[in-house]
């Protein structure tokens, strides 16, 4: 029968580059003839001692091996995903308004009105494109990490979240597909049961 361990991203150091370390992990895995890599789901929160299933519903950490990473590249990967271009400008209103709680940004922002959007995709772009650099270049590694565990014959498999974070770039873009009370509370969430007053 096929075995595995469950190894969470926040497992390892993430204050070092983490390839090498995942690396000795798979190596491990392999002599100990497991096959498969398990991980819970991969963001921010869990990092800050947060349940990793308040999930911003993307995997968000900043890896910081030294890889590079062309502009050609940065172009590919966001004209390949969709929501990375969403993701990069709410990771940068973010650092604008010291709070990813976008129902607390300003309202022609926080209700994403197209001309003011506009505006910003313009002329902070290289502040933005900061941010798609930093994705781009996570997911570089992560194929590196991917390629290292097919060629030990490990499999990698993971879970969901039950619900996404509220203070997800995919809420503020999708709000319309989620149950969301005035001023961002969300009388659902997941994880350990809390109170309706909320928001983190």
């Amino acid at each position: 029968m096929p075995v595995g361990t469950l190894m969470p991203i926040f497992g390892f150091d993430l204050t070092k580059p983490i390839i090498s370390q995942i690396d000795i992990f798979l190596n491990w895995l392999q002599k100990t003839n497991q096959s498969y890599w398990q991980l819970l789901p991969i963001n921010a929160q869990s990092i800050n001692n947060l349940s990793p299933y308040s999930n911003l519903g993307i995997g968000l950490i900043n890896f910081i091996d030294p890889i590079e990473i062309t502009d050609l590249e940065v172009e590919q990967f966001s004209q390949n995903n969709s929501w990375a271009f969403t993701l990069a400008l709410h990771s940068y209103l973010t650092a604008q308004y010291n709070t990813d709680h976008w129902w607390l940004w300003p309202q022609l922002i926080s209700n994403r009105d197209p001309e003011t959007l506009s505006q910003l995709a313009t002329s902070k772009y290289s502040q933005i494109y900061k941010h798609l650099q930093i994705q781009a270049t996570n997911f570089k590694i992560w194929q590196i990490i991917k390629l290292k565990a097919n060629d030990k014959k490990i499999k990698i498999i993971g879970d969901l979240p039950f619900y996404i974070d509220k203070s997800s770039p995919l809420v503020w873009q999708f709000r319309e597909a989620f149950e969301i009370e005035p001023k961002g509370f969300t009388p659902q969430v997941s994880g350990v049961p809390v109170s309706k007053a909320f928001p983190r």
